[in-house]
Formats: structure tokens, C-alpha cells, sequence
């Protein structure tokens, strides 16, 4: 009995996946880059400084412009009132307010989801503006991205690739995708 605890514990050992623990050598999955007139909706609460990882997992912004950088390299600027949060080096959601998304080759396939959908990196530079329960416009400013409607488990109900210098207005209420005039 004894041999097979160990053999168990031997197995478990080397089928142990190591990249699931966190080192302090590990990156920080976002750094606030910079800030420009900055408040957050509770400063008390939270208090994020330029230069340093962010280690809160929400951003409220009541007022200002903030610029994130993920790990992967892709770059997020947030303008207030925003609520942001922030999932993994390739992956955020946007609750609402606006924002650009900057994504070099490192962060293909970057993931930003809303309410009701999402849009993914396929190298480019992207916008949008999402309600708190509503519509999002999305638009392509260099490259491609897909934007898709999600249900409530993320499954896609219908999705499209957008070009450089496209919008559209994501619907979840109607699910509906509509080309809007690129400004």
C-alpha cells in the first residue's frame, strides 16, 4: 500500500503543471503605462501609479485616460468613465466606456469582451465604446479583428471580420451585427 501512495505521488509529481504557480520572477499580467488626469471611481480602495503592475483585477475610472499594458504586449487606453477588467495577458473585459486596443504580433489573438460579445485581435489597432447594457460600436482603425455576439456562456451566435477603417454596432438585444459610418 505504502509503494502504491508513492508511485501515486511520484505520477501526480511529474504530471504537475509548474506554469500554474505564480514566482515573484513571473510578469505582471498588467502595468498601468500611464495616466493622464486620473480618477478612480473609489480611490480609497484602489490606487494604481504609473510604472507599476496593477494588481487589482477591476479598474473604475470615473475621469481621465489610462493606458494599460498586458504582458503580451498589447496595449489598452481606457478613457473615463470606464469599468475594465482585467483577465489574463491575452484576455479583458470591458463593462463599459471606450477604449483603444493596440496589439503588436506578440499579442495576436488579444480578447476584449463586453456585454453580449467580444472582439479579437487578428494584428491591429482597434476602438470601441460599450454601454453598460447595450450596444457597442467597434472600430477597426489598422488591420483585421473578428467581433462576434455571445450568449450568456459565451457561445457565438454570430461573429464577422472587420478590415482596417470599418465599424460596426453590436446589438446583443436584437443580435445584430450593422455597419456604421467609420469616423
Amino acid at each position: 500500500a505504502a509503494l502504491l501512495a508513492l508511485s501515486a505521488l511520484i505520477f501526480a509529481s511529474l504530471n504537475f503543471d509548474k506554469s500554474s504557480i505564480s514566482t515573484e520572477d513571473s510578469p505582471p499580467t498588467a502595468v498601468l503605462t500611464r495616466a493622464i488626469d486620473i480618477e478612480w471611481e473609489h480611490p480609497r480602495r484602489f490606487q494604481a501609479i504609473p510604472g507599476e503592475a496593477i494588481t487589482e483585477k477591476y479598474l473604475r475610472l470615473a475621469s481621465g485616460i489610462a493606458e494599460i499594458t498586458f504582458s503580451s504586449g498589447a496595449t489598452v487606453t481606457l478613457q473615463g468613465p470606464a469599468k475594465f477588467r482585467i483577465d489574463e495577458p491575452l484576455h479583458c473585459f470591458s463593462h463599459y466606456g471606450k477604449l483603444t486596443a493596440h496589439c503588436p504580433p506578440s499579442a495576436y489573438g488579444f480578447t476584449v469582451r463586453f456585454p453580449g460579445g467580444r472582439v479579437v485581435d487578428l494584428g491591429t489597432e482597434f476602438a470601441l465604446e460599450s454601454e453598460p447594457e447595450g450596444k457597442t460600436n467597434v472600430h477597426v482603425l489598422d488591420g483585421e479583428v473578428i467581433v462576434a455576439l455571445t450568449d450568456d456562456s459565451e457561445k457565438i451566435i454570430s461573429e464577422q471580420n472587420l478590415l482596417q477603417e470599418s465599424s460596426v454596432t453590436l446589438d446583443p438585444a436584437a443580435r445584430t451585427i450593422d455597419a456604421i459610418d467609420y469616423d
